[in-house]
């Protein structure tokens, strides 16, 4: 198994991403029949596809969110698991946010969630400032129950980086 260590120009020795020959049936369909795929890091990969071609199925394998038929997939030269997703965010269609709280206070568990110190404010807000305040450059942080899609994945994505 290649190792995921630092080369002398600082760079990974190990693709970012590997997949080999990964299949997911669900009784007689094949959602992904024999994928292969190899990304290097630093590297931008989109998938591309109609509905149904197997682009969902592919990153909920990858991220360890359903087990694959057969065939292998490695992070940085180690197997999907806790480890190799420590440092891994990803949205994967419209994100999951709590519909009652605000992009404010989704982002404070999420910080929480990762275990960010409660003194940093990875959100730009002061302490006890509404939720209704401009945000940065001007934009406008919404409220409860205002979160269009577009913000939704905004405020998912910063939640998952560890520096938004």
């Amino acid at each position: 198994m290649t190792t995921a260590t630092p080369g002398t120009s600082g760079a990974y020795t190990a693709p970012a991403l590997t997949i080999r020959q990964l299949h997911k049936h669900y009784g007689s369909h094949r959602a992904l029949d024999g994928v292969d795929l190899t990304v290097s890091a630093g590297e931008v990969y989109g998938l591309l596809g109609p509905n149904g071609a197997g682009k969902t199925t592919l990153m909920k394998a990858l991220l360890g969110l359903q087990r694959p038929t057969s065939g292998s997939i490695q992070i940085f030269g180690r197997p999907v698991g806790r480890e190799s997703l420590a440092d891994v965010g990803a949205l994967i269609e419209v994100p999951g946010l709590w519909p009652t709280l605000t992009a404010d206070e989704t982002l404070k568990v999420h910080a929480k969630l990762r275990g960010v110190p409660p003194g940093v404010d990875r959100t730009g807000a002061a302490p006890g400032q509404d939720d209704r305040r401009a945000g940065p450059e001007g934009r406008r942080v919404l409220t409860r129950h205002a979160l269009a899609t577009g913000d939704r994945r905004r405020t998912a994505g910063q939640a998952a980086a560890d520096r938004p």
